[in-house]
């Protein structure tokens, strides 16, 4: 086993509770919720009419106008944390270094709005009135290659569509690339946005939420946000004096067997991720210190995450603070990221985020009336549970550095 040790130290986000990493972080802190009444375009009658939309974001207060019009939403979105990450890491890029400087994107639709919008203009206009202008941003590596193209990057570009554990994929892979010396620093990131296309396929499959207020089991709530992380070799980050965030100390990855568009019921290759993930932290004799949740309100999802959590953990459920970050921000297919970035966060400050009790994870639950607030506490050693319909599933095990 290749024992190179992998670490943070960067960090950029733009989300539903905020545009920067400290604003973010600070709202998450106070338990405010980014689910609001969709406001950056009219929703089809079809669809649900809210979710975890980043507002007030500006491209043009980062970029350019000659570069962010050439951009879908997405893509604004990841270079804009794609800058914030860097300039955290104080990774100066230069002509000495870009042909080791990698990026690695999880996306689920990419720009879906602009695909969205070729594909209305080559019904109506057929193959001679496509719009060539946005047929470019129609694939799902536009984001992962527009940060490149940014940052005159020259590393290994790849972009991870698995659905909701993308970004969880996409962080692996970049360590896996960091650890056989094929780069000597990765930004690694996850980024989807809400569109109206989006939102109506899975308003028509039932798939979403009825209520702003949502009940637990009722059916997700969409969101969108690009998170950026720098990812480099701990020796490396040392000699430049780096701030380090935490070690991302590794991942369990495998698939169980269920029907397209479903998590897998029976959970037994879920159980078996997170089982092999806390193996990576010696987990069998001393828990988590915090466990982020892949919980959505998804019926078929969050109580049987909390069974997987019961079975494994027993006695010691009780007292490990769970965070279920989608449920304040939405879930999109790149959330992975965001949430391996509020687990080194809580290791930075020594806090614990807001918590749910994990038997509240039972379909009929108001959660926002029952999460525990923020608190101080000892936060040394995180879990992320990464989950997705189709049955895969990917859980990142990090520490403290």
């Amino acid at each position: 086993m290749n024992s190179t040790r992998i670490v943070v130290t960067g960090i950029g986000i733009i989300g539903s509770l905020g545009n920067s990493r400290e604003e973010f972080w600070k709202n998450y802190l106070e338990g405010r919720s980014g689910i609001k009444k969709i406001g950056e375009f009219p929703p089809l009658e079809t669809a649900v009419d809210f979710g975890g939309e980043v507002r007030g974001f500006k491209p043009k207060d980062f970029l350019s106008p000659l570069v962010y019009r050439k951009m879908g939403r997405s893509s604004r979105l990841s270079v804009v944390a794609s800058l914030e990450a860097l300039k955290d890491s104080n990774l100066l890029v230069d002509d000495a270094n870009r042909d080791r400087i990698g990026v690695v994107v999880g996306t689920g639709y990419g720009n879906s709005g602009l695909t969205d919008e070729y594909f209305v203009s080559f019904m109506e206009g057929g193959p001679t009135g496509a719009n060539p202008l946005l047929f470019a941003d129609t694939v799902p590596n536009t984001a992962g290659s527009h940060i490149s193209l940014h940052h005159r990057l020259r590393g290994p570009i790849t972009t991870f569509c698995q659905n909701l554990i993308s970004a969880e994929l996409a962080v692996d892979y970049a360590c896996g690339l960091l650890r056989s010396a094929q780069a000597e620093a990765m930004l690694v990131g996850g980024v989807d946005e809400l569109s109206p296309i989006v939102m109506h396929a899975f308003s028509a499959v039932k798939a979403l939420n009825p209520s702003s207020e949502p009940i637990i089991g009722k059916g997700m709530i969409m969101g969108e946000g690009a998170c950026v992380l720098v990812l480099e070799r701990l020796e490396d980050a040392l000699a430049r004096k780096a701030t380090i965030y935490g070690e991302i100390v590794g991942a369990a990855l495998n698939s169980g067997v269920t029907r397209p568009g479903h998590f897998e019921a029976e959970a037994q290759s879920m159980g078996r991720a997170v089982r092999d993930c806390l193996a990576l932290l010696n987990g069998e004799s001393r828990p988590p210190d915090l466990i982020s949740l892949s919980a959505n309100f998804s019926r078929e999802l969050d109580p049987v995450e909390f069974q997987v959590l019961q079975d494994l953990l027993g006695d010691a459920l009780p007292q490990i603070p769970f965070t279920p970050l989608k449920y304040f921000a939405g879930e999109y297919a790149g959330s992975g990221a965001l949430r391996l970035a509020l687990l080194l966060l809580s290791i930075r400050d020594q806090v614990i985020p807001p918590t749910i009790n994990p038997a509240e994870l039972i379909p009929g639950s108001r959660w926002d009336r029952r999460f525990i607030p923020s608190r101080p506490g000892k936060v040394e050693r995180g879990l992320m549970t990464g989950f997705t319909f189709g049955g895969g599933n990917a859980c990142l095990a990090v520490h403290r550095a």
